[in-house]
């Protein structure tokens, strides 16, 4: 029963520590973007300037990037955040960053969904926010990095 008691400050203690481990020095643990975060970046800018992308291209469907065409997911949740903070390191990276701790909160209620226990949902909350492929995943601005999160949303 005492977890019960505390179930939602130990929630948010969780989130908070994700989100201390997601974005603490988020541009300088990996110290350059990649190309892919480039043009995730600079599309998601663009977008949120003119509604056009990097090629011209009006509210792109699927965008094109160097010769291969990627998810507008991405592009598109990154808008907002580009018009706030504009083009810059921290900017591309956080919508991706926010998208990982709020996974961890589906993956909360998922859980608690499929098990019906408080405990183990906690659980599984603690060991996502400080799994390392997850926290590594959301310092990443690139579409593969937005799965975990719509996935644990469609699976809600």
């Amino acid at each position: 029963m005492g977890v019960l008691k505390h179930k939602y400050f130990l929630i948010l203690l969780i989130l908070l520590l994700g989100a201390s481990l997601r974005l603490f020095n988020l541009t300088k643990a990996v110290p350059a973007l990649s190309q892919d975060e480039i043009v995730t970046g600079y599309d998601s800018y663009c977008l949120s300037q003119n509604l056009h992308d990097h090629h011209g291209a009006f509210l792109p469907f699927i965008p094109e990037s160097f010769g291969d065409w990627t998810s507008p997911f991405i592009n598109y949740v990154s808008m907002p955040v580009a018009a706030l903070l504009g083009l810059n390191d921290y900017a591309t990276r956080l919508p991706v960053s926010l998208l990982g701790i709020a996974s961890i909160f589906l993956f909360y209620v998922l859980i608690k969904k499929i098990f019906n226990d408080q405990r183990i949902a906690l659980i599984a909350a603690f060991l996502l926010a400080t799994a390392p492929f997850a926290i590594s995943l959301s310092r990443w601005a690139v579409p593969p990095s937005t799965v975990p999160f719509t996935m644990l949303l469609f699976f809600n």
